[in-house]
């Protein structure tokens, strides 16, 4: 069973701070009191995704275009129990993550997309054959269960970030604490072994039929 998304976006001013050491007193504070956040990816755990820099309150969700969608713009929306906000990361044999949504199903996988000029993050049909680069996504540990997020589409030097006084998603470098995101485990999929960032190769073969017996 699937949860109907809000449609109107919510309005949030981003705070564009730098990492400086006052940033783990604030990361501290910002999840003391929140569900544990994740160090390993599991690729049978659905994650609740937030931005850093403007706290859980909100989180990355598809912003709803009817029941037939098969693609997704993205928005921060307010933090709730929507199918929008249940992300499902899987490793691939590449080292490299999909991140799909509950609402939107497997086979629409986070991308990116052109919108006025602009590089920003969206969710497409996955393309395998061959991989769409901009689907090939790498998690960088920053300490705390928080990730930079870049793709093989823009490169290793832009991170998804939250650009403009609208809490708008777009592509940026440097080290901005609007690049990370936290990732908190919100459901269980289906019981299995945890996969690690790392890649080890003892799991590899076994993504494939993870990802085929996972709906």
């Amino acid at each position: 069973m699937l949860w109907i998304l809000p449609t109107v976006l919510t309005y949030i001013t981003p705070r564009t701070l730098r990492k400086t050491s006052s940033v783990a007193h604030h990361r501290q504070l910002a999840y003391s009191s929140t569900a544990a956040m994740t160090t390993i990816i599991d690729p049978n755990t659905w994650y609740r995704i937030t931005n850093v820099a403007i706290g859980t309150s909100t989180a990355l969700d598809v912003i709803n275009t009817g029941s037939s969608s098969t693609q997704g713009p993205l928005q921060l929306d307010g933090t709730a129990n929507v199918s929008g906000q249940f992300w499902h990361i899987v490793l691939q044999p590449s080292c490299k993550y999909y991140l799909s949504t509950m609402f939107l199903g497997p086979g629409i996988t986070l991308s990116n997309a052109l919108f006025q000029n602009n590089t920003v993050p969206y969710l497409k049909p996955i393309e395998q054959n061959p991989p769409d680069p901009s689907q090939q996504w790498t998690l960088i540990p920053q300490g705390y269960g928080e990730y930079k997020l870049t793709n093989d589409g823009v490169g290793s030097d832009l991170f998804m970030d939250v650009c403009g006084s609208a809490g708008g998603l777009c592509f940026q470098s440097g080290d901005m604490l609007g690049q990370d995101w936290a990732l908190a485990a919100i459901g269980i999929i289906s019981p299995s072994d945890p996969l690690n960032p790392d890649c080890p190769l003892s799991h590899i073969n076994s993504i494939s039929s993870t990802i085929a017996n996972l709906y």
